[in-house]
């Protein structure tokens, strides 16, 4: 699994189209179709129902493409906060401390 293929079930997932899809991620739609053949063959479980038009998602499949909603939002907080365009909420920070006590020490510093 990798991003690429998260943002391409997002994407289906939020405009109900592997063809708009396709276009938002830049992918073309036979690209678009294997990124989520892939994931359904790793995940070993259908997250389309390819029986109906346009293509449905399963329960899987949308359980799977909210959790994917999240994890790429999680992604985009780190990258804007690695790249110093966003500062640490106090809660993350504690989070961290809380689940690792060195992180604590090695932020302040």
């Amino acid at each position: 699994m990798n991003l690429q293929q998260l943002r391409s079930l997002v994407a289906i997932y939020e405009n109900n189209s592997f063809s708009a899809a396709a276009d938002k991620v830049s992918l073309s739609h036979s690209a678009i179709s294997l990124q989520i053949r892939t994931l359904e063959e790793e995940f070993g479980q259908k997250l389309f129902d390819r029986s109906t038009r346009p293509a449905t998602l399963t329960l899987t499949g949308k359980a799977t493409a909210l959790a994917a909603q999240k994890a790429l939002k999680m992604v985009n907080t780190v990258k804007l906060i690695g790249k110093g365009q966003q500062h640490t909420r106090p809660n993350l920070l504690w989070r961290c401390a809380h689940r690792n006590p060195t992180y604590a020490t090695r932020g302040a510093a």
